[in-house]
């Protein structure tokens, strides 16, 4: 499902004409915002903290410059079907201009939405890259910069790079200003993998020819998951070997084959497969905790090598032909077959019993 922008709403809505010191930041809900649409928050000030952030807002991370005098805070929201007209972050004192923007973006995955972020930072320059970022999803790449600056009349802005701009504010103090502006390649989905970073190329005031001369700058580049939908059909495939813990729901519409490679971490998951196709895996030797419920309405085919951890495990299926190796630790199993098997369960116990 492809990525779109919604809508970007700013605070201040445009430069203002004097000293605006403050500490609070309110914008605006993005025009044209529905239910799990994701919201990202890009708030910016000097040398403070954040004292609070308007409630259902999820802080991805935080930026402090090198010389305390200047920060980023970037926060994410999946939206309800009833959002309020507009949102408030607090800082600790009223010392430095604050300011921000709200960016809605449709199509992203709700439950993981941020796949990777990164930020790096810089002193007086002019021209500055983003920072690459690897991503482990499809995903839409922000680019992000924000200055500060000695004032000069009017908002400044960056010689923008060739991709779109989805905002840019800034606010300004007696002496000094802060301005930012975010950028995504038009709606590209890429691929997972290493993200290039985007050049801001110098900085300018509001005539586009004067020069501004950059104290500090900030960089961000943040890789937003595409939401995929569930797919449905057979699979055969090859996982890689597991190193750490992994949790899972797994269901499919068709037969299932697949080699699962050495695990050495614990394994959670629920596999279901609703229809009446087979199910071949080829499990290699386990070195820890093995949790899972199965349901199988057909036929299942198992090899299990040696085990050397616990095996919890709630079973349903049809006709079972398994080849059971040598246990070196606990099996607790509840079994309830359709068909001919060649396990079967003392009631009493529950203790599972091989035939011979």
């Amino acid at each position: 499902m492809p990525i779109t922008h919604v809508d970007s709403n700013t605070s201040p809505s445009s430069f203002p004409g004097a000293s605006s010191n403050t500490d609070t930041c309110a914008v605006l809900k993005p025009d044209g915002l529905a239910a799990d649409d994701v919201m990202v928050a890009w708030i910016q000030a000097g040398g403070v903290t954040m004292s609070s952030a308007p409630s259902g807002w999820t802080l991805v991370h935080t930026r402090v410059h090198a010389d305390a005098n200047l920060t980023s805070w970037v926060y994410y929201k999946v939206a309800t079907g009833s959002e309020p007209a507009s949102y408030t972050w607090t800082a600790s004192a009223a010392t430095t201009p604050m300011g921000g923007a709200i960016s809605a973006f449709r199509g992203v995955d709700t439950a993981n939405p941020i796949n990777a972020q990164t930020s790096s930072e810089s002193a007086a320059t002019q021209t500055v890259s983003t920072p690459s970022v690897t991503s482990t999803n499809r995903a839409l790449i922000l680019h992000f910069r924000l200055v500060s600056t000695a004032y000069v009349a009017g908002i400044g802005t960056f010689n923008p790079p060739t991709i779109t701009r989805r905002f840019l504010v800034g606010n300004r103090g007696a002496s000094t200003q802060y301005y930012s502006e975010l950028y995504t390649n038009g709606t590209t989905i890429v691929n997972p993998g290493s993200q290039s970073g985007t050049s801001f190329t110098g900085v300018r005031s509001s005539d586009g020819t004067t020069n501004i001369n950059v104290v500090r700058s900030i960089q961000r580049t943040i890789a937003l998951r595409e939401y995929e939908e569930p797919s449905s059909g057979s699979f055969s495939g090859t996982l890689g070997a597991l190193t750490g813990s992994m949790s899972a729901a797994a269901s499919h519409d068709g037969p299932l084959a697949g080699s699962l490679s050495a695990l050495t971490g614990s394994f959670a998951g629920t596999h279901f497969v609703p229809a009446e196709g087979t199910v071949v895996a080829v499990l290699p030797a386990l070195t820890a905790a093995v949790t899972a419920a199965m349901e199988s309405v057909g036929s299942m085919s198992a090899a299990l090598p040696p085990l050397a951890a616990d095996i919890a495990a709630d079973s349903t299926y049809g006709p079972l032909v398994a080849t059971l190796p040598a246990l070196t630790a606990d099996i607790v199993l509840e079994t309830r077959p359709f068909g001919p098997n060649v396990l079967v369960v003392a009631r009493e116990t529950r203790r599972v019993v091989m035939t011979e």
